[in-house]
């Protein structure tokens, strides 16, 4: 899809990858700083019960 498969392309390959996973970080920093990362944790966090 990308020409990234075969002899050579693995340095290509791991440039998406790295790029993907900063892409990936500054989405979450972006979340935190905007109080968005807590407060989807907090609507949609399942209750537990407390053993007694």
């Amino acid at each position: 899809m990308m020409g990234l498969h075969g002899d050579g392309k693995s340095r290509a390959l791991a440039e998406v990858c790295a790029g993907l996973l900063l892409a990936g970080e500054l989405s979450i920093i972006a979340a935190l700083s905007a109080g968005h990362f807590s407060r989807a944790h907090r609507k949609l966090a399942r209750t537990r019960k407390q053993d007694t």
